[in-house]
């Protein structure tokens, strides 16, 4: 499961919700959202280099993701009890305090 960063179980969709006649959010609004969640990033990468949370190395996520002690016992045992990896552990915190 190293190369996995998120595993979720996701339910099956009832027919009804499926054959349903409402549409889904639409694009422009997801593109504000987005548009919005860009010039978070730009704001906090601006000067090193980054454009946008993938582009973080460890030392990145360590000033700007920071974990509290519950967080970090948390990550101890997942580390212990999943046997994750270095770069799992990496991976976990983001995004960024629920930021963008």
């Amino acid at each position: 499961m190293d190369r996995i960063d998120i595993h979720v179980e996701v339910p099956r969709v009832d027919y009804d919700k499926l054959s349903d006649d409402r549409l889904g959010e639409p694009s422009a609004a997801v593109r504000q959202r987005v548009g919005a969640a860009r010039k978070i990033q730009q704001a906090r990468f601006e000067g090193k280099g980054l454009t946008c949370n993938a582009d973080m190395g460890v030392a990145e996520v360590r000033e700007f993701c920071g974990v509290d002690g519950a967080g970090r016992g948390l990550l101890r045992a997942a580390m212990t009890q999943l046997g994750m990896s270095a770069r799992s552990y990496h991976h976990i915190p983001s995004p960024c305090s629920g930021q963008a």
